[in-house]
């Protein structure tokens, strides 16, 4: 009896679940009278801060009744961890903090993110090596055991170079980015001294297309977790980020940016590009670029939009950290025919400005933070035989300040980013529909270029 007693409990009813919402309307209704209610007093009184806490301490007063009844009547109706979230919440009003009833509720409706997990392959392009005899035997030093770390380095960066030139001289390439990441937040309370301390995770999804000169870039960026669930749509206000970069290659240059509600990033993921949609901005506008230089600042390219990354990767700001036991710097597959690199770049001292200005300054303009500056930026790069990229990979840390709610709030990021590199066109990419589209005449990267920069329109 107690074992069917368990299962019948755990059982949620229509009938309840209707309650239920009821319940959560009736919630929310309350707190926006209240804080609606708040908003009209302060825009009477003089001392406006004192007047609000007075105000708040009145309305907790007179509701903190309400409260009780409303969190015992919420634990009949939901899970454990709701009950939890809505306590937590609940000692955050009773401190004073203004935007308690907006956070209850969307705690209460807050659906987790779950990522789709793609495995993406990519094919070795039927090119000839593009090493000659001398760089050859650069990679063929460096991968013997008693390699010297200034062989090392000269091979590490002579392959990527070589990756970097093939990529931009492509006839065509397809690139898929994904990338996630956690950050801790300092968000500042309406009134008064105290921060709230949230850790958040965002999700990055991107691809790049090329067709000879022609050249199209999209991404979409949205935070998708909060410890504090109901300060995921405050935190997303600041930091979702929608961008687009599109050569012509006949001498037209565009560029679009948007940022936080404006960025209009899909709320759902998919498994083909462009991974997470994006709408189109009410804000943000199409930025028509002069000329070529003008779009590689506003892009925030250091050559090429079709280039590899940002950094300035050479011999000079290579980093060989220690590896754990068994790893090499560089090493080969000979079964699937590919180089395998692991090193770090140079993100502090002497010359690193010369590695990271062009990719700081991005991140700096997007966080709207003035010291942003990195604490890690570790890579592993897998390249072709023949000389081509197949797979990058970074781990990086930076951390900033920038402004939140008219004060200011530190943040510091920890994220992985990779880019699988494709050079022939695969159907695992796309929507059967989208697949059938491109792929008429010759030119797939080039349909895929000029469907999605008609958005630029």
């Amino acid at each position: 009896m107690e074992e069917n007693k368990k299962t019948t409990e755990e059982i949620v009813s229509e009938k309840e679940l209707k309650e239920n919402e009821k319940f959560e309307e009736e919630l929310k209704e309350r707190f926006d009278k209240a804080i609606a209610k708040s908003e009209k007093k302060m825009e009477k009184e003089k001392t406006a801060d004192e007047k609000v806490a007075d105000h708040f301490e009145e309305v907790i007063a007179k509701n903190e009744k309400k409260m009780k009844k409303a969190e015992k009547k919420a634990k009949k109706r939901l899970k454990v961890w709701q009950v939890i979230l809505i306590a937590i919440l609940a000692i955050i009003l009773l401190a004073g903090i203004g935007v308690g009833g907006y956070l209850l509720v969307k705690t209460i409706t807050y659906k987790p993110y779950k990522p789709i997990l793609i495995d993406f392959e990519n094919s070795r392009p039927a090119y000839a090596s593009t090493y000659t005899a001398a760089e050859q035997a650069k990679i063929d030093a460096a991968l013997q055991n008693n390699a010297t770390e200034d062989q090392i380095k000269e091979a590490i960066a002579m392959i990527y170079a070589k990756a970097n030139a093939n990529k931009i001289a492509a006839d065509k390439a397809i690139s898929i980015s994904r990338g996630q990441g956690s950050a801790t937040v300092g968000i500042p309370a309406p009134f008064g001294n105290k921060v709230i301390e949230a850790e958040g995770s965002m999700a990055v999804r991107a691809f790049r297309s090329q067709s000879g000169e022609a050249f199209y870039y999209q991404k979409g960026a949205k935070v998708v977790d909060c410890t504090s669930k109901g300060l995921i749509d405050i935190v997303s206000n600041v930091l979702n980020q929608q961008e687009k970069t599109y050569a012509s290659g006949t001498g037209v240059y565009k560029t679009l940016k948007a940022k936080g509600a404006d960025a209009k990033v899909s709320k759902t993921e998919t498994a083909t590009i462009p991974y997470f949609a994006v709408g189109k901005p009410e804000e943000a506008s199409t930025y028509v670029c002069a000329d070529r230089d003008e779009f590689l600042e506003k892009g925030y390219y250091l050559d090429d939009p079709r280039e590899l990354c940002n950094f300035r990767i050479t011999k000079e700001t290579i980093v060989l950290k220690e590896l754990e036991e068994g790893e090499k710097y560089i090493t080969y597959d000979a079964d699937n025919k590919y180089y395998k690199l692991k090193f770090s770049l140079l993100i502090e001292g002497e010359g690193h400005d010369a590695c990271v200005q062009v990719a700081r300054q991005y991140l700096r303009d997007s966080s709207d933070s003035d010291n942003l500056e990195y604490g890690k930026f570790d890579l592993t790069f897998e390249v072709w035989d023949n000389g081509y990229a197949k797979f990058m990979h970074d781990d990086e840390v930076w951390a900033g300040d920038f402004e939140l709610l008219g004060k200011m709030s530190r943040t510091a990021s920890d994220n992985w980013y990779e880019t699988v590199f494709y050079y022939d066109f695969d159907e695992n990419l796309f929507t059967a529909e989208d697949y059938a589209k491109y792929q008429e005449g010759a030119d797939w990267a080039l349909n895929i270029i000029n469907d999605y920069a008609a958005s630029l329109n």
